[in-house]
């Protein structure tokens, strides 16, 4: 089973948090590729970098590149806005690419050399980058004493992100901050009063409409108990109910309210 996985065409691109020599090592044993930017106090000083003091003074798009000696990693420091390190076991510095900058001593954008891996890498970061960067920007705000609380609530800022990407793939047009306050109001209404989904009609609140025309998940269940059937111009009670709306329906009706053609 193991060599089944090895023979899988990952790769992972990780931070600086993560990245290490070892680290590479190791993945490259188990048949993977790891690119990612590295810390200077966890590169070893045999390798023939320049010091990153020497760096910054150097023109902006100025690389350097060296290989270990067995030919598995591969170190680019590249010299941006600040000097930056990469590892990878995969990329190198060719073929070199540009990117744009704005040059305060020429007052305009200009083109500079960039490694290949510079590029790769952020390429595959973009995603990681752009949800800490949302999650951020709408972190949930209430406050807690137990030591759990953030790491809960960061689950489900990431819960919600993800959710919302694949809403946008989706075809959705909705803003993140739109997507979270649709959310929310989602889960208010259906359990703003305890434990059990609110029924009123009256007091629906956005994103329900959402949920009843969305297309999935919706199935007719038998109710523990006889409610006021919700569709418009009917007031019988049925003892049936849709399991996603909450909300009681007739088995004649049922298509109808999720907007399918009979």
């Amino acid at each position: 089973m193991k060599q089944e996985f090895r023979e899988l065409p990952f790769q992972f691109f990780v931070d600086n948090y993560f990245m290490s020599i070892p680290l590479m090592q190791e993945m490259t044993k188990r048949g993977y590729d790891v690119t990612g930017t590295i810390r200077e106090n966890r590169i070893p000083g045999t390798t023939g970098l320049s010091a990153t003091k020497e760096f910054r003074k150097k023109e902006r798009g100025i690389h350097q590149a060296v290989t270990s000696r067995d030919g598995n990693v591969i170190l680019v420091r590249w010299q941006d806005n600040a000097p930056v390190t990469l590892a990878s076991t995969c990329y190198g510095d060719v073929p070199p690419g540009k990117v744009r900058r704005y040059s305060r001593v020429q007052k305009r954008h200009v083109e500079i050399d960039r490694p290949h891996v510079v590029g790769k890498y952020n390429e595959m970061m973009g995603g990681t980058d752009r949800m800490d960067q949302n999650v951020n920007h709408c972190r949930i705000a209430v406050k807690g004493k137990k030591w759990w609380w953030p790491i809960f609530t960061w689950l489900v800022d990431t819960a919600v992100h993800n959710a919302w990407r694949l809403y946008c793939r989706a075809g959705g047009t909705m803003t993140y901050v739109q997507f979270r306050r649709e959310y929310a109001c989602t889960i208010l209404r259906r359990w703003a009063r305890g434990s059990k989904p609110m029924m009123n009609r009256n007091l629906a609140a956005p994103g329900s409409e959402a949920i009843r025309f969305d297309g999935m998940g919706h199935i007719i269940i038998k109710a523990p108990s006889r409610g006021t059937y919700r569709n418009e111009g009917c007031t019988a009670k049925v003892g049936t109910k849709c399991v996603k709306c909450a909300v009681f329906l007739c088995v004649n009706c049922f298509a109808g309210f999720h907007g399918v053609a009979q």
